[in-house]
C-alpha cells in the first residue's frame, strides 16, 4: 500500500462518520464535485471541513450564524438516478 493509500486509510479509521457521509455524496452529486471541494477545502478554500474525534480536516468557513450538525440533517435523494447511484456506489460498482 502507498504511503498516500495508508494516510487515506487511517483517516477514513479515525473519521468513519463523516467517510460515510463523503461517500453518500460522491454517490449523489458525483466523485469530481466532491473531490474538487475537499481539495479546495484542504487547501484553504472554504468548501470543505469535517471534524470528528478529534481530527479536522479542510478548512472552517467563516462564522456566518448557525451551525449545524451532520447528526441534525436529513439527507434524501432528490431523484431515482440518485438513490440508484448511491446503492451501486456501495456495492462497489
Amino acid at each position: 500500500m502507498t504511503e498516500t493509500a495508508t494516510k487515506r486509510q487511517r483517516q477514513r479509521e479515525a473519521m468513519p462518520l463523516v467517510s460515510a457521509f463523503i461517500d453518500d455524496m460522491r454517490a449523489a452529486f458525483g466523485t469530481d464535485t466532491i473531490h474538487q471541494a475537499i481539495r479546495n477545502g484542504m487547501a484553504g478554500g472554504c468548501d470543505f471541513y469535517a471534524s470528528e474525534n478529534g481530527v479536522e480536516l479542510g478548512s472552517k468557513a467563516p462564522n456566518r450564524g448557525t451551525i449545524v450538525s451532520l447528526a441534525d440533517m436529513v439527507l434524501t435523494p432528490t431523484n431515482d438516478n440518485a438513490a440508484t447511484a448511491r446503492k451501486s456506489a456501495r456495492r462497489g460498482k
